[in-house]
Parts: structure tokens; C-alpha cells; sequence
């Protein structure tokens, strides 16, 4: 009677509200003013959300989205909890499957890269919503500990992807690959308390650039953020140039960068070899860029943002 009373059903002792039709346009973006961001941003060609916010009247929202520019997958995720216990977050979000009290999910993939989220009730009781993108690239299990019988509920996002823009710092070094239309970029995203930057830019056969930004309060009390340019030039020799994912960044032995939260950044100048820069991100990208100047001489110059 309470559940029908309330417009929804119970199942194993939570009150799940029967989704209305698909809320028009993007409530995934209802999160955008919170504190709570695991990712939101660029990471190559997708653009990846994963937050979480206080609603109205003792709401827990999580909000989280995926987007190819072709296709586009999200929505909110709202769990009423009362005078509960706050949200909690983990990285366990496969911990979701192990439980037999699925209320809501989904699952597929955006160029091959695997999705999937649930809302579930555990058998204590409390609500957790799993939510893993981009093949586990960005993922958290977020848990709710209600009083009395909480409700839940999903919205979803239309499916025509959103137009997301990046994030741009011009004026600087870095800027210089930031704004150029010919740029490659490998993130540009809130990780965290973290912005973080990392674009290449190939000027020319024999000149390449990779500039990177990170912004964040824990790094700079001030405000006052890290960033620069590198330049790998081959003196008019050709250059060729790789970069992609590898864990193996020994070949970068000069530090730029090392933070305690273990974003890294390095470079090695080639003698007679190739020239490296090599970046980490914890659990969202580990890269490394190789220059090799046909047997020439690479000569590696740092110009560093000056505000």
C-alpha cells in the first residue's frame, strides 16, 4: 500500500520509483556544480564524466556520461536517503555484481570500450551505485547508507551525443598546443581536485611539441598552476614520432613534475637516439612519446608557463 501509495514498487525492502519516461535533454550535467568529481573531461576523442551531489530533501545524486561526438550514453542516478548516512566512494566498482538486489542498469560499449552501471541494494541494507566507463579507465562504487526505506531512481540522458568543448589555458607555453586546431589530445579533464592538460602538437616533420597544464590547490596554495612546453626539434632532420599507452616510462629519467598523488612527468634528451617525454596519470593513463631524429642529434628545450 505505501508503495503504491507513493507511486513505486518494493523490491527486497527498497522503495524503487518506476522510471517516468527519459527526462528530456542531459541530467547528467545536473551534477556539474559539485565538489565530489572522479573524472570529468577529455581523455583522447571521448569525453567522460563520473560526479556525484547532494540533491534536495536528503537526495544523493551520481551523474556520469560517455560521449563519442557520434554517440552518447549517461544519466543521474538519485537515491533518497533521509537523515542517513552521507555517500561514500570507493574503487570497487565491480562490487555491484556480487550482490543479488539489482534495482537498475545497463551496460555496452562506445568505440569498443566497454561501459556498464548498477543500483543495488545490499543485503545490510545499503544502496550502492557501480559505475565503471570507458573499460574501467574511470570507475568508483559509490555507497549509501539510508534511514528507513530509501528510494531510487534513474534518469536518463538522450541519446544524441552533447556538445562538450574543451577547457582551454591560452596565453602560455602550453597554450601554444591548446589552441592549435592540428593538435592530438591525450587528456584534458578534472581528475580529481586536479586539472590536468596533455597535448601534442607536430608542427612540422622535424619539430614536435607536448605541452601540459595541472591546476590544482593541493599542488599550489596560491593558485599559481605547473605547466609548459616541450619541443623536440631534429634540426631539420625528420622526425619520427610515436606515443601511445605503455607502463614502461624508465626511458625518461629528467623530472618536471612528480606529485605525491603520483602524477609524473618526464623527458630524456636522445644523443645519437631517440628523445622521450613520458607522462602518468594513477589509474587514467600512463604514455610515453618517442622522437627519433634519424640518427640525429634531438635537441629537447622546457619553456615553462608564467602564470
Amino acid at each position: 500500500m505505501l508503495a503504491a501509495l507513493l507511486g513505486g514498487f518494493l523490491v527486497a525492502g527498497l522503495l524503487y520509483a518506476a522510471a517516468p519516461a527519459a527526462a528530456a535533454g542531459y541530467p547528467s550535467n545536473d551534477c556539474d556544480t559539485s565538489q565530489t568529481i572522479v573524472f570529468d573531461g577529455f581523455l583522447v576523442s571521448n569525453y567522460i564524466k563520473l560526479r556525484a551531489s547532494s540533491g534536495p530533501g536528503g537526495e544523493t545524486w551520481v551523474c556520469f556520461a560517455v560521449d563519442d561526438q557520434a554517440r552518447h550514453f549517461g544519466g543521474k542516478a538519485i537515491v533518497s536517503r533521509g537523515s542517513g548516512t552521507p555517500l561514500t566512494m570507493d574503487d570497487d566498482w565491480d562490487a555491484c555484481n556480487l550482490n543479488p538486489g539489482q534495482i537498475a542498469g545497463d551496460s555496452g560499449t562506445i568505440i569498443g570500450r566497454p561501459f556498464e552501471y548498477e543500483i543495488e541494494q545490499t543485503p545490510t541494507g545499503d544502496v550502492q551505485i557501480c559505475v565503471m566507463l570507458d573499460g574501467g579507465t574511470v570507475g568508483k562504487r559509490f555507497k549509501i547508507s539510508p534511514a528507513g526505506i530509501p528510494s531510487a531512481n534513474f534518469l536518463p540522458d538522450d541519446a544524441q551525443p552533447y556538445p562538450y568543448t574543451d577547457a582551454i589555458s591560452p596565453g602560455n607555453a602550453s597554450g601554444t598546443c591548446q589552441t592549435n586546431p592540428a593538435r592530438k589530445r591525450w587528456v584534458n579533464a578534472q581528475i580529481g581536485l586536479q586539472r590536468i592538460w596533455l597535448v601534442t602538437l607536430p608542427e612540422s616533420q622535424s619539430r614536435n611539441h607536448v605541452c601540459w597544464r595541472v591546476s590544482s590547490p593541493l599542488l599550489q596554495p596560491s593558485g599559481f598552476p605547473y605547466g609548459g612546453r616541450i619541443t623536440v626539434d631534429s634540426g631539420g632532420q625528420q622526425t619520427f614520432v610515436t606515443a601511445g599507452a605503455t607502463s614502461d616510462l624508465s626511458a625518461c629519467d629528467q623530472d618536471i613534475i612528480t606529485t605525491q598523488s603520483g602524477f609524473l612527468l618526464r623527458y630524456h634528451v636522445g644523443v645519437i637516439g631517440p628523445s622521450y617525454v613520458c607522462a602518468r596519470i594513477p589509474s587514467v593513463i600512463s604514455w610515453r612519446l618517442e622522437a627519433n631524429p634519424s640518427g640525429q642529434l634531438g635537441v629537447v628545450s622546457v619553456a615553462g608557463d608564467t602564470s
